[in-house]
């Protein structure tokens, strides 16, 4: 079944409450100060909520200037994150958020991260949804000669490639869908607006294959 989050940081916080969690790639692409001091860096927020939260990225400055204000991030490759000495075993929850499209071997990165799982250990991943309404915007746009991408990024996702790129390495479905912008503060016109303009544009396509981003909550699959 899919499943819509409407506020991606919010349902990932969610599932942190109360647990023990590595934040994968936290420090959110050489994420500025700003980020920071308004709290809404996701890292942040998962640290407000969870039991214990580790860190780990690769970019040694930023690991270094959060470190000093009272955070514990790791320097490591998630890729071979079963090569990282961790001071946890076996979190209750691991998020890859915005991440999976910057890795260069996904594959090698699910298969390490299984190793430092257990039965209930789950693994949440977010990226943005290659067939958003957004992106097919941008692609019609003739301003834009090339595709439109974050010069980071090795890969895009739609919903069927992640669902089966997850099957392919032994994970199983908790719960699997799209997030979408959050509808906080927006008015019952906003809402409807946005409904009609969906309808109209895209009647073709559900609602939900349409939204900015994937959403997926795995566990290693159980052998029989």
């Amino acid at each position: 079944m899919k499943n819509i989050f409407y506020d991606r940081k919010e349902s990932v916080v969610n599932y942190c409450k109360g647990k023990v969690v590595l934040d994968l790639g936290c420090t959110q692409h050489r994420m500025v100060g700003r980020e920071v001091k308004e709290k809404d860096w996701l890292h942040y927020r998962i640290k407000q909520v969870a039991q214990q939260v580790i860190g780990i990225d690769y970019l040694k400055d930023e690991i270094k200037r959060l470190n000093n204000i009272g955070y514990n991030i790791i320097y490591g490759n998630v890729e071979t994150i079963d090569k990282i000495k961790l001071p946890i075993k076996n979190p209750d929850v691991i998020v890859c958020g915005e991440l999976i499209e910057h890795l260069s071997n996904p594959g090698l990165f699910l298969e390490s991260v299984k190793k430092i799982m257990n039965n209930n250990t789950l693994l949440i991943i977010t990226t943005p949804n290659v067939y958003s309404r957004q992106r097919i915007k941008l692609m019609l746009n003739k301003k834009y000669e090339r595709e439109w991408l974050n010069k980071e990024h090795k890969l895009w996702y739609s919903f069927e490639t992640l669902k089966q790129l997850l099957n392919s390495f032994g994970y199983q479905e908790v719960s699997w869908g799209y997030y979408c912008p959050s509808v906080k503060n927006k008015g019952m016109f906003w809402k409807i607006k946005q409904i009609i303009k969906r309808k109209i544009n895209y009647k073709h396509c559900t609602q939900i294959e349409l939204e900015d981003g994937l959403f997926f909550v795995s566990k290693v699959k159980n052998e029989i």
